[in-house]
């Protein structure tokens, strides 16, 4: 390579000493300290690689999601995806409009009830936002809830449903302190309860009353954090 050429960075990533960071994140073999110097050693080279040209994080960002790409069984590679889902919350949006929504999709959809697909799920909604904040009605969580289960007869939210609209809600209350995103404080609550309301949507098949019965939820769980409801109703059911 000439000098003050750019790294093949997905040759780089693609290294036997890039994958063996990658290796020892989950390999069981590997004690607690040598997981967490392989989870340094990683970031290290991953902002070495970074620091040659901003122009490139495009290209880097997809590299380091295709570590991802070769694995038949999520399950197996769980401390490696925590720490991606971490290391995602730290990027801006040049990287994040190359992460690869459909693979955190598929991790969230492999991975057993835990903590960790909570993560998955924020970090899905942190793509989505940093990448069009104007336009939730266009977001992936939207078609992770629909294709998601927890809706009961009675038309109350449970299961997988019930834990995305609480993660909306959650997030909407947060202050900008104690979220990952790097916006106005009206910005993450408008775009959250409007994805709720997108979602709520979509599942109601736009049905104003069964609408309304489904984000009863919602209004309860406000109701029960000590919040004005009315200001809620407003984000939830006015376009």
């Amino acid at each position: 390579m000439a000098i003050g050429a750019a790294p093949d960075y997905k040759a780089a990533l693609s290294s036997f000493l890039l994958r063996l960071y990658f290796k020892g994140l989950s390999d069981p073999r590997f004690s607690a300290t040598e997981q967490m110097e392989s989870r340094t050693g990683l970031e290290l080279e991953i902002e070495r690689l970074s620091a040659f040209s901003p122009r490139t994080i495009a290209q880097l960002a997809l590299a380091v999601d295709q570590l991802f790409s070769f694995q038949a069984d999520y399950s197996a590679v769980a401390p490696a995806i925590a720490w991606y889902v971490d290391f995602l919350s730290g990027r801006n949006t040049n990287w994040m409009s190359a992460v690869s929504v459909g693979q955190l999709v598929r991790m969230w959809e492999s991975l057993p009830d835990s903590p960790l697909r909570d993560k998955i799920i924020r970090t899905i909604m942190l793509v989505d936002l940093l990448n069009d904040p104007m336009h939730p009605e266009h977001c992936a969580i939207q078609k992770v809830f629909a294709d998601a289960e927890g809706i009961t007869e009675g038309e109350e939210l449970t299961g997988d449903c019930k834990t995305i609209a609480s993660i909306l809600i959650h997030e909407a209350l947060a202050s900008p302190e104690s979220t990952t995103f790097e916006l106005a404080e009206q910005n993450v609550r408008y775009f959250s309860l409007r994805v709720l309301r997108f979602c709520l949507t979509a599942k109601a098949g736009g049905n104003r009353a069964r609408q309304r019965r489904l984000a009863e939820f919602a209004l309860r769980e406000v109701g029960d954090l000590g919040l004005r409801r009315a200001t809620f109703e407003l984000d939830l059911f006015v376009p």
